[in-house]
Order: C-alpha cells, then sequence, then structure tokens
C-alpha cells in the first residue's frame, strides 16, 4: 500500500477517532514515522531547496515502483549533515524518478514542510497521539 493512499484514507476518514485508528493500523510503518519526522521536527533541516526540483516523473504504467517503505534509509540520510548538499540531491532525485508520481508529490509537500497543503486532516496533534515517542 502506498502511503499516499495511507493519507487518502485518513482525509475519507469523519472523525478523529477513525484517523487515529487508520495511522494507529500502519503504526510499525518505518517510512511513515520518517515522513512524519521530516514534516513536523522543525530542528531538522535537508538543505534542499524549497520547491519542486525539475525530475523525470516514473512512468505510470510500470508495475515495479520502489515505494518509500524501500527508500526510507534513503530519506533519513537527507537530514544528515555530513552528507553533501550535491549528494542529497542527487539522492532526492533519484528517489523521486522511481516512486510512484503521486508519491513524489506527497514527498516534495513533506521536504518543504507543506503536507497539510494536500492532507489537512493530518496533523501535528494527530501524529504525536499515534506516535507519542516520535521527535516531531
Amino acid at each position: 500500500m502506498l502511503i499516499s493512499e495511507i493519507f487518502n484514507q485518513v482525509e475519507q476518514a469523519k472523525n478523529d477517532k477513525e484517523r487515529f485508528a487508520i495511522l494507529s493500523k500502519h503504526s510499525g510503518n518505518r517510512a511513515l514515522m520518517t515522513l512524519f519526522h521530516m514534516q513536523y521536527n522543525e530542528s531538522i533541516s535537508s538543505g534542499l531547496p524549497v520547491g519542486a526540483p525539475k525530475y523525470k516523473e516514473c512512468d505510470g504504467e510500470k508495475d515495479n515502483f520502489r515505494n518509500l517503505t524501500a527508500v526510507h534509509t534513503t530519506l533519513q540520510n537527507l537530514y544528515n549533515p555530513k552528507i553533501s548538499s550535491l549528494k542529497k540531491e542527487r539522492m532526492f532525485f533519484d528517489i523521486l524518478e522511481t516512486i510512484h508520481p503521486t508519491e513524489a508529490k506527497m514527498l516534495i509537500e513533506v521536504k518543504d514542510r507543506n503536507l497539510h497543503t494536500i492532507y489537512k486532516s493530518i496533523s501535528k496533534k494527530l501524529v504525536k497521539k499515534v506516535w507519542p515517542t516520535l521527535k516531531i
């Protein structure tokens, strides 16, 4: 299941109790936790330029998209201060060009801390309730 599909389920939920239940079902998903850490922890920064970079969107007819769960370690490295900005940008492009287009758009919003612009129901308060020990 794509993370964007999980987020869509949260958006369609009728109330916070349902949203909590949906996210709780996926509470062991490390990529999901990494995305929320990226989105809400203001003490970290990737140093990547703001906005959508020019990248080649992964072909929508392929069935072999990499998913964000498979690249979560690379996502974490985007926030490693020991890695150069140039290398981080290349890693980010590589991720964007190999994941589902919906996931790529979502990841760009997370990088810019703008997840709320596409998923209004996913608040920091809700995330903190599901993952109380997550540093956000």
